[in-house]
């Protein structure tokens, strides 16, 4: 193995801390950005290229029918390979935005076509979560688990906002280890549930 460094060639300025990586249909993604110009790329993901050492964005589409994706930095993502006739897919949950909240949404990502000059399309889906649902944060983890032919996504860590009782106007954007539960989903009905473990309380959970 290899490092080689980029030079980035049109992108300096959208690279910015807390960005994700992405591999869809083959295709390397670039998303989680801040400022970037609206009118070039108006959803914030761009596909990467890389040629003799540089690299470079072009700005990509979503369909009619997909919901708004923010701009999110440090969320968890998810690969999901292709199943039960399911299209590979990721999974995005959490982040903070551009204005600084942190999110709480759970988003499906998964490419819609492909045009005739192999311009990839992206389709977005805001996933619903019932029972125990984990609150607003970001820095945390998410991985699939399969067992006995089910997939579930098991969700862990991350910092968030103080509780709204405990948030002054001193330590209003201060930021704490989110209680150390262990959240399950059931990707085919939507179901969360919610183990709590009290012995990794001293650790910090956020990556």
């Amino acid at each position: 193995m290899t490092l080689q460094p980029l030079t980035p060639v049109n992108c300096a300025g959208l690279l910015q801390q807390g960005f994700s990586l992405l591999q869809l249909d083959g295709e390397v993604l670039l998303f989680g950005q801040k400022g970037w110009p609206k009118r070039s790329c108006p959803t914030g993901v761009f596909g990467v290229r890389f040629k003799l050492g540089e690299m470079k964005l072009r700005a990509i589409s979503f369909s009619n029918d997909s919901c708004y994706l923010p701009p999110l930095r440090c969320p968890a993502v998810c690969r999901l390979d292709p199943y039960d006739g399911l299209p590979e897919s990721y999974l995005i949950h959490g982040g903070r935005t551009p204005n600084n909240e942190i999110s709480s949404s759970l988003y499906l990502l998964t490419m819609d076509s492909r045009g005739c000059n192999r311009k990839l399309t992206l389709c977005c889906k805001e996933k619903e979560l019932v029972g125990e649902v984990p609150g607003a944060r970001y820095g945390h983890t998410m991985s699939m688990v399969q067992s006995h032919g089910k997939t579930a996504c098991v969700l862990f860590g991350g910092r968030s906002y103080m509780p709204a009782g405990e948030r002054t106007t001193e330590n209003w954007n201060s930021v704490v280890d989110c209680p150390p539960q262990v959240f399950l989903f059931d990707m085919e009905f939507g179901c969360s549930s919610a183990i709590l473990y009290l012995s990794l309380a001293t650790d910090s959970l956020s990556i």
